[in-house]
């Protein structure tokens, strides 16, 4: 029982969630003030420079941030959650040792054993089962109370989450290859442009850091849903684990663990958009296949159209 892995670390999710709150708003920041010093002159043009572009990408930033609150706080809910469940699958060997044992009746036929478990011997808890039935039941009760907050979070951010994703994943997209492309044209990696480019090394960084920031929080809200998956497979783990080191355990507890097991089977926790979209490793593994796979893509059509560029008389 002590191999299921448990959380190193009480609301981690939490914690990193609000820290990448602050880290997201200090970015859009410091980089609208180092852009606006940067390219404008006047307060008029900073002003609508911030009100036009700043202020929307903060708003749907906070927007998702808000989300990733909701998501980290349940995650902790399931992890405090799956260790109170680990704890009683571990409590099972000492109270089996504690109980008394029934000896077996006489099975009615040589397959009953497996029906109905009359050829079994029974250990009866007694008050100290009626605990342990009290506990798992409130364990149950969390365990629907996050799921309920979850399916309603699901549904309230849904169409939000499907739109500012799609989104973020298409500038993310456009802002790291703009950035590679400005980095490798002013490293002389196309060659040597006779025009002079309106743009400097400056905005192509800008644009990499920019485009990073946005993929890495997608990539995180990924990271946390999956994190939520495991919480989840750890409550199922270790109730079929218990319940199968203590096959001849009270009749009660073992009704009641099975209910539990088929509840996280029935009702699985994860976070995404309706039922179209969900922030798992597998979603991650995509959204980074689809970055590489566009980036490359795009400088290797870019690479032929400076070279054909090159080549004319």
């Amino acid at each position: 029982m002590h191999s299921f892995p448990g959380p190193r670390h009480k609301y981690v999710s939490r914690h990193a969630a609000i820290a990448w709150f602050g880290a997201n708003f200090a970015f859009n920041t410091f980089y609208c003030l180092s852009y606006a010093h940067h390219f404008f002159s006047d307060t008029w043009s900073v002003a609508f420079y911030v009100l036009n572009d700043l202020l929307p990408n903060v708003l749907i930033s906070a927007a998702q941030d808000s989300f990733l609150h909701v998501v980290s706080a349940n995650v902790d809910f399931l992890a405090t959650i799956a260790d109170g469940v680990h704890e009683h699958a571990a409590s099972l060997s000492r109270l089996a040792a504690a109980g008394s044992v029934i000896a077996p009746s006489a099975p009615c036929s040589p397959t009953c054993a497996t029906h109905c478990g009359r050829g079994r011997a029974r250990v009866l808890l007694g008050e100290q089962g009626d605990v342990f039935l009290d506990g798992l039941r409130a364990l149950r009760v969390r365990y629907q109370s996050v799921q309920d907050a979850v399916h309603a979070t699901n549904w309230v951010y849904g169409g939000f989450n499907l739109f500012a994703g799609t989104a973020t994943l298409f500038s993310g997209v456009v802002f790291l290859y703009s950035g590679v492309m400005l980095t490798i044209t002013f490293a002389g990696v196309l060659g040597d442009y006779e025009d002079p480019l309106p743009l400097d090394s400056f905005e192509g960084d800008c644009c990499l850091a920019l485009g990073t920031m946005q993929i890495a929080q997608l990539l995180f809200m990924c990271a946390i849903g999956e994190q939520m998956s495991s919480e989840r497979f750890r409550i199922s783990s270790a109730l079929e684990t218990g319940l199968a080191r203590h096959p001849g355990i009270d009749p009660r507890v073992e009704r009641e663990i099975q209910w539990f097991i088929r509840q996280t089977q029935m009702q699985e926790i994860r976070f995404g958009a309706f039922d179209l979209l969900y922030f798992d490793l597998k979603t991650m593994k995509r959204i980074v296949a689809a970055i590489m796979t566009n980036i490359v893509i795009l400088v290797q059509f870019s690479a032929l159209s400076a070279q054909s560029k090159h080549r004319e008389p």
